[in-house]
């Protein structure tokens, strides 16, 4: 089970600490173990116990703990998914048109069509959203689920930090939420509502203080769009447009000419369109390989097979890059890069003579940085995750450490 890296104190935002007083109603271990059967359908491991306890979390922070866990959202999936292909006739579903085109999109989902697990919902022009699940996109636009009231304060102090560090280290910084198709595709969600001012990402981004790129203007100028139609992700444009705005924040052009027999053409169901019970497709044109660079080192098997994404961390090297400096990125799914999924990282290493990139969402670890001889550094989150304001620093050997702790076969 995927665990934040932390327990967060939901008034002050610290993090949990042995030293601290157990709360009234702490937890023991006869809550972790309801909680597990609960929720996850399955007896908690002894190591598993001991680290929820670690700290003395409230009853309160354990329940959040356990509802917003990736193992939480893959269960709900499976169950609604199971469900739905039961409940629909086979030849119901061979009707649906599951590829947007415009002759055809009548005899598709129609806007405003509800994958079953209730995550994913059916826009306008074929586009397909987030709509609801872990964070819960569309309810921070609502203005159903507001920020901490420390909110701004922790992520000024964050900031602070990781601009602090990168000057000690002499490194160039940026601060980058990408983010979600809503704000960049409103007029394409299903339902009219006005985009809130408030949305947290829409707030840290007004305070020049903070210095938090969010390029909301120039994805949404993307020729054919940034955003994959069937995924929360980004096309190859999206990519290089993203990719472009943090080049030009510390004076670097960041960009990748793909020759014609580079690119392929191939069909997908992303991690939005494959929730239906029909799967929504696309077809998608990208190139394929690594570009310019190569993977020299990753551990992202390894993680991925204990069902985890913190602590990945990935080196791309690029020998004939124009720029000698090592790029050290700090974030999450919109920067990790492979043949077939060109992040962030992936286009950093088109410019940089190296790039790691360790998966932790806005994460800032000063040792890491120091140790490879950062010369670049990127602190990069998606913008559902901006509500929860990231911790001062990390330890991403740790956490990579704490992930394969929890392989079953340990």
């Amino acid at each position: 089970m995927p665990f934040p890296w932390s327990l967060r104190s939901p008034a002050k935002g610290g993090t949990v600490s042995t030293a601290q007083e157990p709360p009234a109603d702490a937890a023991n271990a006869h809550d972790v173990d309801a909680l597990y059967e609960a929720f996850l359908g399955r007896s908690p491991r002894p190591e598993e116990i001991e680290l929820q306890l670690a700290g003395g979390p409230s009853l309160r922070a354990l329940l959040e703990v356990v509802t917003a866990s990736e193992e939480r959202e893959a269960r709900i999936v499976a169950l609604a998914t199971a469900a739905a292909e039961e409940a629909v006739d086979p030849l119901q579903r061979q009707r649906i048109v599951n590829v947007y085109n415009d002759e055809l999109a009548p005899f598709g989902y129609p806007p405003g069509s509800w994958s079953a697990d209730g995550v994913a919902v059916i826009g306008r022009r074929g586009w397909v959203f987030l709509g609801a699940g872990t964070n819960a996109i569309v309810e921070q636009y609502r203005g159903n689920i507001q920020p901490e009231p420390l909110f701004e304060e922790q992520w000024a102090e964050a900031m602070a930090v990781r601009r602090a560090g990168a000057e000690a280290l002499g490194a160039a910084f940026v601060g980058l939420i990408v983010p979600d198709k809503l704000p960049v595709l409103a007029d394409a969600f299903p339902e009219a509502f006005p985009l809130a001012s408030a949305a947290p990402a829409a707030v840290l981004a007004a305070r020049p203080d903070l210095g938090l790129l969010y390029p909301v203007v120039e994805l949404a100028a993307v020729p054919g769009g940034a955003y994959l139609r069937t995924d929360t992700h980004l096309t190859h444009a999206g990519n290089a447009a993203l990719a472009a705005v943090v080049g030009e924040a510390i004076g670097v052009r960041i960009a990748y000419a793909a020759a014609p027999e580079e690119i392929e053409r191939y069909a997908v169901s992303g991690d939005l369109g494959s929730r239906y019970a029909t799967p929504v497709v696309e077809v998608v044109a990208m190139p394929l390989g690594w570009g310019n660079a190569r993977e020299v080192e990753s551990n992202r098997e390894e993680i991925g097979a204990v069902g985890a994404h913190i602590g990945t961390r990935q080196v791309l090297r690029n020998d004939d890059a124009g720029d000698e400096r090592t790029a050290v990125i700090f974030g999450d799914s919109y920067a990790s890069a492979s043949p077939k999924y060109h992040g962030l990282a992936w286009f950093l290493a088109q410019a940089f003579r190296e790039v790691h990139f360790v998966w932790v969402p806005f994460g800032w670890d000063p040792d890491y940085a120091a140790a490879v001889g950062a010369g670049v550094v990127v602190c990069q989150g998606a913008e559902r995750f901006v509500i929860r304001p990231p911790e001062l620093r990390v330890d991403v050997h740790e956490l990579a450490a704490k992930a394969l702790a929890r392989d079953d076969a340990a």
